[in-house]
């Protein structure tokens, strides 16, 4: 559990995905969520503790991710390879939107045509700047899916999170990220 802590002296519980975005404290403050690096650094972590994503790269990097081929669905069958894209976060910006703009250009004929397009130039540092929350964190992992599960695997996000879950590090991601999509990519002999 990683937590930061606000101005009001409050602990608050945030998940990797809210780093660099904000949380709302219970006394009404947006406090700030760092990096996940400085994060764990503030809650005591040490580097020996990794993110899932940092774990499945020290693992890959040590070929020690697979050592186990069959089939992530059925359990049954030798599989083979499929490359699976895990969208884990995705960067979002805030704006005004179109209701602000709407609104924006609603309001012109209450005001004088120069004062109305003062109100519209002083809002468009919202356009040029918006806010930028989360950052966009994806991974494409390796799965054993054999020939006769191949099928659902391809078409089906939840038979592919469900076949993830079987591995351990990649289950660890999920649950790192519980908010993840997954995208169907390759096939590859394993």
């Amino acid at each position: 559990m990683l937590y930061i802590d606000c101005s009001c002296t409050k602990r608050i519980l945030v998940t990797p995905s809210q780093c660099g975005g904000d949380v709302h404290c219970v006394c009404g403050k947006a406090v700030p969520v760092p990096k996940l690096s400085e994060l764990r650094r503030l809650n005591g972590l040490s580097h020996q503790n990794l993110s899932p994503l940092e774990r499945l790269q020290k693992l890959d990097d040590h070929g020690e991710l697979l050592t186990d081929f069959t089939c992530s669905i059925c359990h049954v069958r030798k599989g083979d390879l499929h490359d699976c894209w895990v969208q884990c976060e995705t960067l979002v910006a805030k704006g005004p939107g179109l209701l602000g703009t709407i609104a924006h250009i609603c309001m012109l004929p209450f005001f004088t045509l120069g004062a109305g397009f003062a109100l519209l130039l002083s809002q468009r540092s919202e356009y040029d700047n918006p806010e930028i929350h989360g950052r966009d964190t994806a991974v494409i992992v390796a799965v054993p899916v054999c020939t006769e599960c191949e099928r659902d695997f391809r078409r089906s996000g939840r038979q592919r999170i469900a076949a993830l879950r079987t591995i351990g590090p990649y289950r660890d991601l999920l649950n790192a990220y519980p908010d993840a999509t997954t995208h169907y990519c390759s096939h590859k002999n394993g």
